[in-house]
């Protein structure tokens, strides 16, 4: 009975190591996709940036060259609707990159998650591994712990 439990135990640990294994491989894939999508984030946030620039630009001149052809252009009116819409256009900026970098900071935390899900998981596995081992032969416990650890 002693043998059939060793090897059930050792066959247990066996499928413990590889279910380890295979969870690292997992959690490994899953930070390079998590490290790609961050990156398309940041070239999309990037594009957003460089048009709402292009189009805050684009916004001053027509406003200052409005301001021009009307002969307001040296005018109070004219040069605070300019910096009202620069203004704007660097608040929309700002916005983006801090809406970038909570972005960023979420999917480090979802990292973190994945990462201690499966450490869990393993330890789940080491002990499901350690509660069949006892069962398996719970009046000779000590014996079998002999033949497994050599003690």
């Amino acid at each position: 009975m002693a043998i059939v439990a060793a090897v059930g135990a050792v066959a247990a640990a066996g499928g413990t190591i590889y279910s380890a294994q295979q969870q690292s491989k997992a959690a490994k894939a899953q930070r390079r996709a998590s490290d790609i999508e961050r990156r398309r984030q940041q070239l999309q946030r990037q594009r957003e940036r460089t048009r709402a620039i292009r189009d805050t630009r684009i916004a001053a001149a027509r406003a200052a060259q409005s301001g021009a052809n009307q002969g307001v252009s040296g005018s109070s009116g004219a040069q605070g609707g300019v910096g009202s819409i620069l203004s704007q256009g660097a608040a929309n900026i700002s916005f983006l990159d801090e809406s970038g970098r909570l972005s960023d900071q979420a999917s480090v935390q979802l990292g973190n998650a994945r990462k201690y899900t499966a450490r869990a998981q393993t330890g789940a596995a080491v002990a499901q591994l350690g509660q069949m081992a006892l069962s398996a032969n719970p009046t000779g416990t000590a014996e079998l712990q002999a033949r497994i650890f050599g003690t």
